[in-house]
């Protein structure tokens, strides 16, 4: 009778022990699986702000080559043009009209001096404003 009641004793205890590890490793199960749900969240969000940046990215690529195209342009327009005056200028013997007619060529030095400045300082306020647009986008596209 004893050994029956040792057995049942010990069978109890090893059946309530397996229930307490099996609750145990539930609890533990769910725990692990709401960590992970939390992760996966996190993930995903940090994964669409990853492509949204992505996407900012590849407008502000494709708006940069659209501008250095515009300017590549605009230094081949520059380039044509230095090119016709290096022409025309190897074409008169400036000391010799000089010479003959000072205040013709002085008046025509004058105004190339003058337009270039006038250039130079719009091209100055061109590439300000240029600056500051970008800027704005820039702080536009990160206040989204």
């Amino acid at each position: 009778m004893l050994i029956k009641l040792y057995a049942t004793i010990i069978l109890l205890t090893s059946i309530f022990g397996g229930v307490y590890y099996a609750y145990n490793h539930y609890v533990n199960l769910k725990e692990e699986l709401e960590l992970k749900t939390t992760e996966a969240i996190r993930y995903k969000e940090s994964l669409k702000d990853s492509e949204e940046a992505i996407s900012v990215l590849t407008q502000q690529q494709i708006r940069i080559q659209q501008e250095t195209l515009k300017l590549q342009q605009s230094l081949q327009k520059a380039e044509g043009y230095n090119t016709e005056l290096q022409r025309k200028l190897n074409d008169h013997n400036l000391t010799k009209l000089s010479s003959k007619k000072p205040g013709l060529i002085e008046k025509r030095i004058n105004d190339i001096k003058m337009q270039r400045e006038i250039l130079t300082e719009k091209e100055k306020q061109l590439e300000q404003l240029a600056t500051e647009k970008e800027w704005k986008e820039v702080d536009n596209d990160n206040n989204k």
